[in-house]
């Protein structure tokens, strides 16, 4: 480890956080996520992920109410709006599989599923802000998730797109964005969360609520459009947008070994599944979304 990682793996004691990917991501080393977490390693990991908003855990093996527990130590579990992949158990944990419930390929999970960038809920007038993804059963190859350091992103801006992007607000629709039609009309949300979540504006540019740092806010699943602004303009900006966020050197690949387990910060990430898994090779994930008041 360099100097650098060195004093901040002993900031986080009673575990160390090694950074990977230019601090988007930092491994977290000597933590057992299925013991109940002391105050200090909880304060620890809330400090930590503000400083790589992704974690990586590995080596764990979590049953899904220590799952679940993990969760709520860092804010209020969310049932997932597509019901068939929410835990027969535990409601408020969802599955993220290439498989269906009676072991046959499931087309939509393996092909079309979370394949385009996007914050979770950012549909909803106050989105999630953490997910944990804990890898049960992980393909030889392939399958890796892909997220962006929409942090970073920002900053890479030209000063004169900055200027543009202040005070624009856009509209957020359950896969209203140009890579929404792979789930509209597939998959099945019960009557209440239609009525519930039917959009939400957010600032193109968001400040973080805890670090105050600048990120862009917006996603291809996920974003309708630009408010106060014609479709063709709109179309046009959130394209170039989304076209500068795909760009590698803002990226962390995950592959995923078993037991991983991944926590994000979706209010400056975006992630999307990587695909490659091979033809036949199961891909088994448990997941918890959680949101905060102040997200």
């Amino acid at each position: 480890m360099t100097q650098a990682a060195t004093a901040h793996a002993e900031t986080v004691s009673p575990f160390s956080v090694h950074p990977v990917a230019a601090r988007l991501a930092g491994e977290v080393r000597g933590c057992d996520l299925s013991e109940p977490l002391t105050r200090q390693a909880h304060d620890a990991l809330r400090r930590s992920i503000l400083d790589h908003p992704v974690l990586v855990f590995r080596g764990q093996s979590l049953t899904p109410a220590q799952l679940l527990a993990l969760g709520e130590a860092f804010g209020r579990p969310q049932p997932h709006t597509i019901l068939q992949y929410r835990h027969a158990d535990f409601p408020a944990l969802s599955w993220v599989t290439n498989v269906d419930q009676d072991g046959n390929v499931d087309d939509f999970g393996a092909k079309r599923r979370a394949v385009a960038f996007h914050a979770d809920g950012s549909f909803k007038p106050v989105p999630e802000a953490f997910t944990i993804l804990h890898g049960i059963e992980v393909p030889s190859v392939g399958g890796p998730t892909i997220f962006i350091d929409m942090y970073l992103a920002y900053e890479a801006l030209s000063p004169a797109m900055k200027r543009r992007l202040e005070g624009l607000t856009a509209m957020h629709r359950r896969g209203g964005g140009p890579a929404g039609e792979r789930i509209n009309g597939v998959v099945a949300t019960s009557k209440e969360l239609q009525q519930k979540y039917q959009g939400a504006s957010h600032p193109i540019v968001r400040a973080h609520p805890e670090t105050g740092r600048q990120a862009i806010y917006v996603n291809p699943l996920h974003t309708a459009y630009v408010e106060n602004m014609d479709a063709a303009g709109s179309d046009a900006l959130l394209e170039s947008l989304h076209d500068h966020c795909a760009r590698p050197e803002f990226h962390y690949s995950h592959h995923w070994l078993k037991g991983d387990v991944v926590m994000w910060d979706q209010r400056c990430t975006l992630h999307r599944a990587g695909g490659g898994t091979p033809a036949g090779e199961r891909r088994v994930f448990l997941r918890t979304i959680l949101a905060l008041e102040d997200a």
